[in-house]
């Protein structure tokens, strides 16, 4: 028997786990206490992401599939629930910062080769982020690290998508 739980929420968060002294089991899931600030005025609100628990009396495997099964049929839109994606190709893990126009370029042409339909240019396109301590949030183009309308002229051109990392 298997209980897991996802929280729909793509940032920092935290699961914390207490047995009481009768052996029950108190699960609390939510955003990181250490990292998340957000400031309320007065009558705002703030809606927090839901979490979803599921129970398999057939393992683990079981369990990622009514996960899978849940996400599909109740938190992506219908229209693109059973979609096929695109096969891609994601910067980050061939150069993480270190790209310009050409090396980006050349993985589209890679990318080509290789049946690749999409190719994401990853963190680092905009502001002055050429490590993780800085610009996040500047989403103004870096435009004497990338010309991204050369890039994505390119892409297109080769009948390829062309997508971008945000956070």
């Amino acid at each position: 028997q298997v209980i897991g739980f996802s929280y729909i929420y793509s940032g920092d968060f935290q699961y914390q786990f207490k047995v009481d002294e009768i052996g029950q089991t108190r699960v609390l899931v939510g955003f990181n206490e250490e990292t998340f600030t957000y400031h309320l005025e007065n009558n705002e609100h703030l809606y927090t992401p839901a979490t979803i628990l599921v129970f398999s009396d057939q393992g683990i495997n079981k369990m990622t599939q009514i996960f899978h099964d849940v996400v599909r049929e109740r938190i992506i839109p219908e229209r693109w629930a059973l979609k096929e994606r695109p096969l891609l190709l994601n910067s980050w893990e061939a150069v993480t910062f270190d790209f310009d126009t050409n090396k980006v370029l050349s993985f589209i042409d890679s990318a080509k080769e290789l049946n690749i339909e999409m190719v994401v240019l990853d963190d680092g396109w905009f502001g002055h982020r050429n490590a993780d301590n800085s610009s996040l949030g500047d989403w103004y183009l870096n435009s004497d690290k990338i010309d991204l309308k050369k890039v994505v002229d390119y892409a297109h051109s080769k009948g390829m998508k062309f997508g971008l990392w945000f956070e």
